[in-house]
This record gives C-alpha cells, structure tokens and sequence, in this order.
C-alpha cells in the first residue's frame, strides 16, 4: 500500500547548537547520520553547502532545514505496509523526533512527500503487452503528460502528483542492485504526492484534509490515488483483443443500435487509437461508449490477437480497485 515519506524541521539556532554539542561534533550531517543509524529505513540530512556554513560561520545561521525520508518497507522489515500498521509507523518516527528534538511527536515533522504502491505479479510477456499499451494510450490527459522513453517504464507526471509503472525487477537489475523477493517478477504501479498536493488537499473546501502521515495511512486513499491516476491512462477493465471484445458486446444485453454504436467505437479506436477516437467523438458520446464499455468489463486499450494468443484478453492487474 506505502512504500515511503519524505518530511522535514526546521532547526533552530539553539536545537542545532544543543544537537552538536550532545553528539561532540561540528558537522550537523555527522550528527544527523548518528541518530539516523539509530532507526532502519530513516535518513537525516542537511545540504552539505549548510553543513560547511556552520563549521566555519556558526552563528550566521539561523534557521536549518532537515531533511528526512522513511523507507517503511525497511523501517517495518515486510513487504506488505498496510493501514493497521500505522501504530508500529508513528511510534518508530515519534521516536526518532525524541532524538532529534527531545519530543516524542512525529506531527513535528512536516509531510513532504508520500510514495503509494502496488506490485503485480505478472509473467514478463504480459508486461511487455501492457507497456505496449502505455504507448497506445493518451499522450496527455488533463494537466497529465506521459512519457514513455524506456521500454519498460511509463511515466504520468504533474508538479503535485506523478503515477509511475515500472518493472521493478528489472530496474534493480540494470542499476546492479539486489533484487528482493517481493520484488521478483513484480510489475509495480506507483502514485507519489508532493508538498504542493498536500496543501491543497489541507486548504481545499472539498477536502480539507490535514497534512498528517495518519491520514494518508489508509486503504481507501490508497485505493483512490491509485485508481484515479492510473484509469486516466490505463484503465481498470481486462485488456481484450478486437475480436474478444466484439463478441462479448455482440451477446451483451445492449440494444442492438447500442452494440453496433460500441462496435463502431471499438472499430475506430482499433485503427486509429483511443486519443484520436477522443477527439473524433463529442464528450458525451465519448464518455458514454467507455462508460458501457466498463459494464462489460473491456478497456479501450486493444491487443492484437497475435500477441496473447490463444488467450482472447489479459487480466488488468488494478481491476481490484473497480468500485
């Protein structure tokens, strides 16, 4: 569900000075990674062009901004970080803010970042079929651009918020890291928040949603970052080729204009693409071909026969997150 945060604290002059004092130590870097090491999955630091600035001008500083990420795949020791985890998550962190700060509150430390993510277990032709279909997609889709530059990596980026697939075995492997059990064969789907989203969602009438680790720590946000940003590209429905999803509308319980409108749809956006179907259709029509065709459990995203074959479609690893 979360992966990890990033967050940050402003030091005053005299939490720096009592910090390098305690630790015997004129780098705030060296002290920080003292107390990091402390904590697995917790890191702590300062730009090293600060750090330097104290050693030599001490007293010319007087607000320092700490930077902190948490890693709660490591900071738990399991794969699987769920919402009922979240007890085991602020204690470890409002232990940490105990060291740093001599108060046991994670709250002191301010969310800056949050990283949400599922792995699919999927068999490598099946992963290729999908960044294929990343390619198929929309290239821009509401203030969201994708980018697909590396054959097994899609990005759907915005300044407050990105949702990234990846092969995550893969990337381990190119950059000659170990590859973790949880991570072999996993097709990972990721959405990542930044500071901006985060006070939005706290000042928005809609919303109104405070910048608390403890808010975000929960299955029903998961689900619906998760779902919002990657059906914008990608879909939730099964991934069909022509002919499967021809038959399943022909023997669907549509009127017979219905079936012969969404054939004619499908048709379109078989030769020519979903974004140009987008743009050939008023919105309404548009929107009111997709809708039906999630009745029947078919994205607009088509694969051709030869590349699943025998197989008529293959399963959209987010289907979990159709309400």
């Amino acid at each position: 569900m979360i992966h990890a945060a990033k967050f940050y604290y402003i030091l005053n002059k005299k939490e720096t000075f009592y910090l390098l004092n305690k630790y015997k130590e004129n780098s705030l870097n060296i002290v920080l990674e003292k107390i990091s090491n402390q904590f697995k999955g917790i890191t702590a630091w300062i730009s090293d062009n600060i750090d330097n600035m104290l050693k030599y001008s001490p007293n010319s500083i007087d607000k320092i901004f700490v930077n902190v990420s948490a890693d709660f795949i490591l900071l738990l020791e399991k794969a699987d970080i769920l919402e009922s985890d979240f007890s085991k998550v602020s204690d470890i962190l409002s232990n940490f803010s105990f060291e740093l700060l001599g108060e046991y509150d994670y709250n002191l430390l301010t969310l800056t970042k949050l990283e949400y993510r599922y792995d699919a277990l999927i068999s490598d032709e099946d992963k290729k079929i999908i960044f294929e279909l990343c390619k198929k997609t929309f290239k821009k889709n509401g203030h969201y651009n994708k980018t697909t530059e590396f054959s097994t990596t899609a990005y759907f980026q915005a300044k407050p918020i990105s949702a990234t697939l990846y092969d995550k075995e893969k990337e381990r492997v190119d950059k000659h890291q170990q590859v973790k059990p949880y991570e072999k064969g996993r097709l990972r789907y990721e959405v990542r928040l930044f500071s901006r989203h985060f006070s939005y969602m706290k000042y928005s009438k809609k919303w109104k949603v405070e910048r608390d680790l403890k808010n975000y720590f929960k299955e029903d946000m998961f689900k619906r970052y998760m779902e919002k940003y990657f059906n914008k590209f990608l879909f939730l429905e099964n991934y069909h080729t022509y002919e499967s999803a021809v038959n399943i509308i022909k023997y669907s319980g549509y009127r017979d204009a219905t079936r012969k409108s969404l054939i004619s749809f499908l048709d379109y956006v078989n030769k020519y693409g979903i974004e140009n179907a987008k743009k050939r259709y008023k919105p309404n029509t548009y929107k009111n071909h997709i809708d039906k065709l999630k009745t029947l459990n078919i994205a607009p995203l088509l694969v051709s026969k030869a590349e699943i074959a025998p197989r008529d479609y293959i399963e959209n690893p987010l289907s979990f997150l159709k309400k």
